[in-house]
C-alpha cells in the first residue's frame, strides 16, 4: 500500500512536471506564446509611440496658437498705450475737451482691461489641453476687441484732425 502511494505520488510529480514541460515547450516554439506576447508588446509600443507623436504635434500646434494670440494681444495693447498718450497730448494741447477726453479714456481703459483679461486667460491656457471651441471663442472676442479699438482710433483721429 505504501508502495502504491509512493508510486502514485511519483506519477503525480512527473505529470505535474510534464505539464510544465509541455507548457514551456508550447511557449518556446516558433509562433508560440512567447512570440505572440512579443508581437503584442511590439504592437502596443508602436501604438504608444504613434500616440506620443500625435500628442507632441498637438502640443506644438497649441503652443503656436497661444503664442500667436499672445503677440496679437501685446500688439493691440501697445497700440492702445500709444492712443492713450495721444489722447493725453490732445487734452494738453486743448484739441479736445475734458469731457470728450474722459469719454475716450473710459473706452480705452475698458478695452485695455478686457485685453489684459484675455492675456491672462491666454497664459493660463498654456497648461491645458487644446479646446477648439474655447479657442475659437477667444479668437472671436479678440477680433471684437480689435474692432472696438479700430473704431475708437477712427473716432479719435476724426476729432483730433479738426
Amino acid at each position: 500500500m505504501k508502495k502504491n502511494l509512493a508510486l502514485l505520488a511519483a506519477m503525480m510529480v512527473m505529470l505535474t512536471g510534464c505539464g510544465t514541460y509541455m507548457e514551456a515547450k508550447e511557449n518556446t516554439r516558433a509562433g508560440g506564446g512567447i512570440d505572440q506576447a512579443k508581437a503584442a508588446a511590439r504592437s502596443d509600443l508602436v501604438a504608444a509611440k504613434t500616440q506620443n507623436t500625435m500628442l507632441q504635434d498637438d502640443k506644438i500646434q497649441r503652443d503656436r496658437e497661444l503664442e500667436r494670440m499672445g503677440k496679437r494681444i501685446q500688439s493691440t495693447q501697445a497700440q492702445l498705450d500709444k492712443q492713450s498718450v495721444a489722447l493725453n497730448d490732445a487734452l494738453r494741447a486743448r484739441k479736445i475737451t475734458q469731457t470728450r477726453h474722459d469719454q475716450f479714456k473710459r473706452d480705452l481703459n475698458g478695452i485695455q482691461a478686457e485685453m489684459a483679461n484675455m492675456d491672462l486667460q491666454n497664459k493660463m491656457d498654456a497648461g491645458t489641453p487644446a479646446n477648439p471651441q474655447a479657442q475659437s471663442e477667444k479668437e472671436r472676442k479678440l477680433a471684437a476687441l480689435e474692432k472696438r479699438k479700430a473704431d475708437l482710433e477712427a473716432a479719435m483721429a476724426g476729432l483730433l484732425k479738426r
